[in-house]
């Protein structure tokens, strides 16, 4: 039997269902483009016996009953060219130029040219490659690009805009080019890359923005904080301005579902802190004060020692951190300016998590600047049970910033660096059954060496802070169970109060105490606030002490 002529012209005669040219010899419709039935320069012939094409070229000759590449049974048309078959009874289209088919009961589409996999319980195809597919019950969308774990208990969808990571980096925003971001960046860098990288950079100017990217190889500049909220790559940013504008920008990534790790302290008072801890809680979206202090490795230590009881019972805690900086313009300035705003807080949180919250009176005495602010400050704290914190701040004075906390079997201390201590020394007596027999032990905490001049001393040990926002955004929290707001509200009425008592000017007057519950109304979402007005990212004068 003679092959049938090849049709060079493919002017064959179309279907008038399928709207594909027929074969004449099957009444199977073929696909000229795909070089069906017959094409001279594909070398396709028709089967003798079957009437069903063949592609020599290929060497793969169609089996007449499985319709490879046409059956001529079933009229289904074939895609040699993509290998997609429609399905006879769906009508289902397929998409070879994406490779996108349809799933004829959900409609789902999914990606066989990334490899899709299909969720093992609810069977939704996912797109890794930043496709959002919705689910065919609920509607939700998820996120496996951006990594959006689901919470464990609630199976509740984290915000797939401001998703961390499950599997894969947590991408960070930088909000301010100043020396705390460029510690914080540095800090980031010592932990896996897998784990932790920056993305983007912001500042009021440009240039500064793009200066600090290429220090530090970050891909993206902003010369606007709104366009680091928009950044649908940043899984949370970190707040590293000056303190007036710690509300303000906050308040913005907030409103942008971005999670927001802000530098100490949260804000200039009580009721500020309070209006971002509702508008996280009303937005569902993580907001953490970074002190950095908690997170270390020499305090979780003296935090285990404490709660396993081998002090004994703590009674009094006493510390001193000053550092003469009443030079610098951002500690002259009655706005968020003095000793207590800056570094008041440390001694702060410390006293009340180590004796036992919130004090039953607290007293502060000292001397002012001539600009107005507080320079030098003594606080005296008395906590419930006979146990008393006397601490003191100075931006005028030089202090070796130890800290001591004693118990009724034993002691503890930090020698320096109170605020990012690397080391611990244990002393009591072994009659009472103390954490040291013969003398004194000192026990050392190292930090990873950062790659880059740090600005402030053991600035990579934010690194701690980093790992565990990281850990908070992967179980879906909106609140750190290490440094809560009920923690961050309490801090910031007794700075408040102390403030108040040293007559700093604009100093509200400080709410009751004790602390309110923790809950409040919930913010309402609205559009974001405006950009807020430039704040002071200049050069210090000389090394300071971290503004965290």
């Amino acid at each position: 039997m003679e092959p049938p002529p090849p049709r060079p012209d493919a002017g064959v005669p179309s279907h008038p269902d399928a709207g594909v040219p027929s074969c004449p010899d099957a009444g199977v419709p073929s696909r000229p483009d795909a070089g069906v039935p017959s094409r001279p320069d594909a070398g396709v012939h028709s089967h003798p016996d079957a009437g069903v094409p063949s592609r020599p070229d290929t060497g793969v000759p169609s089996h007449p009953d499985a319709g490879v590449p046409s059956h001529p049974d079933a009229g289904v048309p074939s895609r040699p060219d993509a290998g997609v078959p429609l399905h006879p009874d769906a009508g289902v289209p397929s998409r070879p130029d994406a490779g996108v088919p349809l799933h004829p009961d959900a409609g789902v589409p999914s990606r066989p040219d990334a490899g899709v996999p299909l969720h093992p319980d609810a069977g939704v195809p996912s797109r890794p490659d930043a496709g959002v597919p919705l689910h065919p019950d609920a509607g939700v969308p998820s996120r496996p690009d951006a990594g959006v774990p689901l919470h464990p208990d609630a199976g509740v969808p984290c915000r797939p805009d401001a998703g961390v990571p499950s599997r894969g980096p947590t991408r960070w925003g930088i909000c301010s080019a100043g020396h705390i971001s460029h510690d914080f960046v540095v800090a980031l860098r010592t932990l896996p890359p897998e784990e932790h990288v920056a993305v983007a950079v912001a500042a009021r100017d440009r240039s500064r923005a793009v200066s600090f990217s290429r220090r530090h190889r970050i891909p993206r500049a902003y010369g606007s904080y709104r366009e680091l909220a928009q950044d649908p790559a940043v899984d949370v940013v970190y707040v590293g301005v000056v303190t007036p504008q710690h509300l303000p920008l906050a308040r913005l990534f907030l409103s942008a579902a971005r999670p927001v790790l802000l530098e100490k302290p949260m804000a200039l008072n009580w009721e500020q802190v309070r209006e971002l801890v509702e508008t996280a809680r009303g937005m569902g979206v993580f907001l953490m004060e970074g002190y950095w202090t908690r997170f270390l490795p020499a305090w979780g230590r003296l935090r285990a020692l404490v709660a396993g009881g081998a002090l004994g019972d703590p009674l009094f805690f006493g510390g001193a951190l000053g550092v003469a900086l009443g030079g610098l313009p951002r500690l002259r300035d009655p706005l968020g300016g003095g000793a207590l705003l800056d570094l008041g807080g440390y001694g702060l949180q410390m006293a009340t998590a180590l004796l036992g919250g919130a004090p039953r009176k607290l007293r502060a005495q000292g001397t002012l600047h001539p600009s107005g602010v507080d320079e030098t400050v003594t606080m005296t704290l008395d906590f419930p049970g006979k146990r008393q914190a006397v601490f003191s701040v100075s931006i005028a004075a030089e202090l070796p910033g130890g800290a001591t906390l004693g118990g009724t079997r034993g002691w503890a201390q930090f020698p320096s660096h109170m605020n990012c201590p690397t080391e611990l020394v244990l002393g009591g007596g072994p009659q009472d059954g103390g954490p040291q027999a013969g003398g004194p032990r000192r026990e050392l905490f190292p930090l990873p060496p950062p790659d880059q001049p740090l600005n402030f001393p053991h600035g990579t040990g934010l690194r701690y802070e980093a790992q565990h926002v990281r850990e908070c955004l992967l179980k879906g929290l909106t609140e750190s169970p290490v440094m809560p707001f009920a923690d961050s509200e309490l801090v910031a009425q007794l700075l408040d109060e102390a403030r108040a008592q040293m007559g700093v000017g604009g100093s509200p007057k400080p709410p009751p105490r004790p602390l309110p519950p923790p809950g409040g109304s919930p913010t309402p979402p609205g559009p974001p606030p405006s950009d807020p007005p430039p704040e002071n990212e200049g050069t210090p004068q000389k090394a300071e002490k971290p503004q965290q």
